[in-house]
């Protein structure tokens, strides 16, 4: 049986003349077939585990930014009530898509097909680049839209969540292709990404549940910033506990996306000065 670690069997295969036998043919203690040793069928057995939890994982980002884009996308579009400029369409198709291909790309790992993934990661790199691109001329658009209704400053206040989470998923995508080789870097700062995308479906989520209708129409409060935070890093969480049962501890790359959430609650305080103030100005400036 090929022992290549890319295409390793899901579950180990118990037609396999030699599964449960350790050397010159004798079988395997009771322990060794749920540990690393011998023939290495339990590091089969959580790879397996590994790959549909990620799948799982990414399932999850897809919902998420489906369900979270109904009340103010999708219904909208159904009772034709949604005037807003042709970016917010384009950004929705480019987020959607790629959450869908980041499903099918963790799908075919799961089922290991990795050279399936190899073959369609070009095209999620660029659909991750326009994604990003969207989120800035969306913020942008976003602003000049408040402007005309006096509510310019506010609007370039929570612009510092957008662009600030564009920023570190540019970081983290970047990271996970440089360390594409390195699959169990990759998928962790792919998970991690993906989580700072999911702010903006989250976000309505949020504010869905949490402000009162008559103050939805200026950015939400700082409480729903601070537990729209928590929430899209749920994931990386999960990932670590996941790590803990799986490997015996957290991959050390989760400390990045820990690191990621604390920069995230400082938001509110650098939203406030004089000098972010200057750089989405200056932002403003150059995409319009």
């Amino acid at each position: 049986m090929d022992r290549n670690p890319d295409i390793l069997p899901l579950w180990p295969n118990v037609r396999d003349p030699d599964a449960g036998l350790g050397r010159a043919g004798a079988p395997l203690p009771a322990y060794a077939a749920s540990t690393d040793l011998g023939l290495g069928i339990g590091r089969a057995a959580r790879v397996g585990v590994d790959r549909w939890f990620y799948f799982s994982v990414a399932v999850l980002f897809a919902a998420v930014a489906f369900i979270g884009f109904i009340p103010s996308y999708f219904v909208k579009i159904g009772n034709s009530t949604f005037n807003l400029p042709a970016i917010f369409h384009i950004h929705a198709v480019l987020l959607f898509s790629w959450t869908l291909l980041n499903a099918v790309q963790a799908w075919f790992v799961a089922t290991g097909r990795v050279h399936n993934h190899r073959t369609w990661g070009l095209l999620g790199i660029s659909l991750a680049t326009a994604v990003a691109i969207s989120i800035v001329l969306l913020v942008v658009t976003g602003i000049k839209m408040s402007d005309a209704h006096g509510m310019g400053i506010p609007a370039r206040r929570f612009a510092c969540l957008n662009i600030s989470g564009v920023a570190k998923f540019a970081i983290f995508f970047a990271a996970a292709i440089v360390c594409v080789q390195r699959r169990e870097l990759h998928k962790r700062l792919i998970v991690i990404a993906n989580c700072i995308l999911m702010g903006a479906p989250l976000g309505r989520l949020v504010v869905m549940v949490l402000v009162p209708p008559a103050q939805r129409l200026g950015p939400p409060p700082a409480a729903a910033i601070l537990l729209l935070l928590f929430l899209e890093y749920v994931p990386v969480f999960a990932g670590m506990i996941h790590d803990w049962r799986t490997r015996g501890r957290p991959h050390p790359v989760y400390l990045a996306g820990l690191v990621s959430l604390a920069t995230g609650l400082l938001v509110p305080v650098i939203s406030k000065t004089d000098q972010w103030m200057t750089v989405i100005n200056h932002i403003v400036a150059f995409m319009g």
